[in-house]
């Protein structure tokens, strides 16, 4: 092994070489199609992942107090826009995103909730606004989009 390669090895990688045989008619022809870990450290890298990933599972971060008030709403919003339909379905999960500041007071922040909701084929992006205030749920705005590609 020359020079080059051997300092590669003192950082504790342990290559292989790996070669594909391609066969043309009576004669084989060697590719060299480069280098490859050992199993073990693939295995490490694979543990840290899982391991990485299921602590990210793990930890779930608390409902907004004001879910419950958001699907609540969002039925009533989409019965609004569309009318009122019984197939009308709204999604129990609420996302919460960034909050947004206050137009009248920049210093007050309010928070923002996103429903999905749906009827036939169609389907419906909410956003409500939440004046940020402990233990109370006052409703500030409201939008509703419809996704459709047109």
């Amino acid at each position: 092994m020359g020079e080059a390669h051997q300092g590669h090895m003192a950082v504790g990688l342990d290559v292989t070489p790996i070669t594909i045989r391609v066969r043309l008619s009576r004669s084989a022809l060697l590719i060299p199609i480069g280098k490859t870990t050992m199993w073990g450290s693939v295995v490490k890298s694979a543990t840290y992942a899982m391991l990485l990933l299921l602590s990210s599972l793990a930890y779930a971060e608390p409902a907004h107090h004001c879910s419950s008030a958001a699907t609540a709403q969002a039925k009533k919003l989409l019965a609004f826009h569309i009318g009122s339909d019984n197939r009308i379905e709204i999604d129990k999960s609420v996302k919460e995103l960034a909050p947004i500041h206050n137009p009248a007071n920049q210093k007050q922040l309010f928070d923002v909730l996103e429903v999905w909701g749906y009827l036939y084929k169609g389907q419906y992006r909410m956003r409500f606004i939440y004046a940020r205030l402990p233990g109370e749920c006052i409703l500030m705005g409201q939008e509703i989009l419809e996704y459709a590609g047109l």
